[in-house]
């Protein structure tokens, strides 16, 4: 009997410090139940040090990005070039702020030699890309398989309230054995317009998804302030 209290004192005891030695490392705010009283220690912070060795990181350009959509894989547009295709970004969060780049996720490398172009347009009251807005012609050649990103804050252009229209167009391809590469679709969270103008269309086929859902071209933008 005296070897069973013993037994359970001393595991008491163990809590009791157990508990004491997590409240002075971390804090512990019993009225929220969450990590609140230690001031290194905060979930809302761009970042926060435990250990003099660790950082901990929240991403603060997020604020700054249009959605990074989900890779639905074995989704693709194919349709002979030229052609072009894209997005209306209208985050409300980058609204008055300054375009830096454009991200395009692709499904393989570039052929050497081939170029594509980057089409920026205001959006007109039919939802549609209005008014060519950048200023220098901007032709790329070079990318990877996967998310690519290009500069464009040489273009001080901001984001209206309406939005921008990102439009990718495909130059033909000069011979048969440079094809064109795909971008690649993704699952977008919320309600995108998409932009599509195949060969020989003298205007713009609007959709909501290229297939179920809010499936599209993964484009996305980051802005500065």
């Amino acid at each position: 009997m005296k070897q069973s209290i013993l037994f359970w004192t001393i595991q008491i005891l163990i809590a009791i410090t157990e508990l004491l030695v997590y409240n002075n490392l971390y804090g512990f705010d019993n009225r929220k139940n969450s990590f609140t009283s230690n001031p290194t220690f905060k979930i809302d912070s761009i970042s926060s040090t435990v250990l003099k060795e660790i950082s901990i990181y929240s991403n603060p350009r997020d604020n700054y990005n249009s959605e990074k959509p989900r890779l639905k894989r074995n989704y693709h547009v194919e349709m002979p070039p030229p052609f072009e295709i894209g997005l209306l970004v209208n985050d409300k969060q980058l609204v008055g702020k300054k375009l830096e780049n454009i991200s395009i996720h692709f499904d393989r490398k570039l052929e050497d030699g081939y170029k594509f172009q980057v089409f920026i347009y205001s959006i007109g009251s039919d939802g549609n890309p209005k008014t060519l807005i950048n200023n220098k012609v901007l032709v790329y050649s070079k990318n990877q398989a996967n998310w690519n990103e290009y500069y464009l804050d040489h273009e001080n252009i901001e984001i209206p309230e309406s939005g921008l229209a990102m439009i990718i167009h495909f130059f033909e391809k000069p011979t048969e054995t440079k094809p064109v590469p795909k971008i690649n679709m993704g699952l977008y969270g919320s309600q995108r317009l998409f932009y599509l103008k195949p060969l020989g269309s003298h205007g713009w086929y609007t959709l909501k998804s290229f297939k179920k859902s809010t499936i599209g071209p993964m484009i996305r933008i980051s802005t500065k302030d």
